[in-house]
């Protein structure tokens, strides 16, 4: 008890607190440093951060309205595990002419591949579930559904590039022969090559000439390049064969300081020569294929006809190879004249050239 009332003295109280000023004082003048007890932080897991980074994304994804964050940042990082597949769509995107980063179509196609996966599994676990599909066959019916539909979506967005370049490819190849005169009555005014290549992009009727003139005016204006390097770059980029000739011959003529007027005069008139010959082969191709249809469905169905005609009045009760006459004719009537009209509609849309 006395030991109590010694601590709670007066004149103890008071050297506590003298010792307590002196320790701040020697603290100010820098004689004594005070130890710092490092609290220990807590580390949230790395689950819990990418969680977190996730949410962001969404949220950027949600309130720019663009999606391609979403892809970029989720799916992005599998282009590094098939750089051969990248490459090649990449390729096909510049060539296509289709303006989107490669990065961004290619993730984009991965992750929408992967949720029409999942929704594939989705729809087809009811349908399995009504069928009373169990066991190792409704896993591996599952898992068909689901690759089986990412895969169908994944190869629709890798040629859809291709598709696309196969039609510019067509339209340049069915449209250069006219805007080659066009080009060449363009220069024999003395314009020079950029303003003629601009001037060719205003005309939306050539097509895909049209595109790739555009592409060489916006490397010039837009990325400050000259038109020899402007020139080269399309050249080396473009579906079209005729067109890549036709562009480093004009880079040659360019460099070499020749006449580009008459280069132009001469490319324009070979052109029209070889479009005159196409034409004149269709034509020829036509009148074969219209032999060939009055001979296999018109003639021959009438002679079909008549001797089926003949063979229902004869007393024999036989028909031809196990059918009777009338199952015969049923089928030559909606079977067999449908699909040969369709094969030559067919032959047709294939051999006509480009309009």
């Amino acid at each position: 008890m006395k030991a109590k009332l010694l601590f709670f003295h007066p004149k103890r109280r008071k050297m506590n607190k003298n010792k307590e000023e002196i320790i701040e004082k020697l603290k100010k003048a820098g004689l004594i440093t005070e130890e710092k007890k490092e609290k220990k932080k807590f580390k949230t897991p790395k689950v819990s951060d990418s969680v977190k980074n996730l949410m962001e994304i969404i949220g950027d994804a949600y309130y720019s309205k663009n999606s391609s964050i979403f892809f970029n940042a989720v799916f992005g990082k599998i282009a590094n595990y098939c750089p051969g597949i990248y490459k090649k769509m990449s390729r096909n995107l510049e060539m296509a002419s289709m303006r989107v980063l490669p990065e961004t179509y290619f993730s984009t196609a991965v992750g929408v591949s992967f949720f029409v996966g999942i929704s594939g599994f989705i729809v087809v676990y009811p349908i399995v579930s009504l069928l009373k599909i169990t066991g190792l066959k409704l896993i591996l019916v599952l898992l068909a559904a689901s690759v089986g539909a990412a895969t169908i979506t994944f190869l629709l967005f890798y040629f859809y590039p291709v598709n696309k370049i196969s039609r510019m490819k067509s339209s340049i190849d069915a449209n250069l022969t006219f805007a080659l005169s066009h080009m060449a009555a363009i220069t024999t005014s003395g314009v020079p090559p950029d303003k003629t290549f601009e001037m060719l992009s205003e005309f939306t009727e050539y097509g895909g000439i049209s595109e790739e003139s555009r592409r060489i005016v916006e490397r010039v204006k837009i990325f400050g390049e000259d038109i020899t390097t402007a020139i080269r770059y399309v050249a080396r980029r473009t579906s079209s064969q005729k067109l890549k000739e036709l562009l480093f011959g004009m880079l040659s003529i360019i460099e070499s300081g020749g006449n580009l007027r008459e280069y132009l005069n001469e490319m324009a008139e070979r052109a029209l020569f070889n479009y005159r010959l196409e034409r004149k082969k269709y034509i020829e191709n036509l009148s074969t294929f219209a032999d060939m249809y009055t001979a296999l469905l018109i003639i021959a169905p009438l002679l079909m006809v008549t001797v089926f005609a003949i063979m229902s009045v004869l007393p024999s009760k036989g028909g031809f190879m196990g059918f009777d006459l009338l199952t015969l004719m049923k089928l030559g009537i909606y079977f067999v004249l449908p699909s040969l009209n369709f094969i030559f509609l067919l032959m047709l849309s294939v051999s006509q050239p480009e309009v």
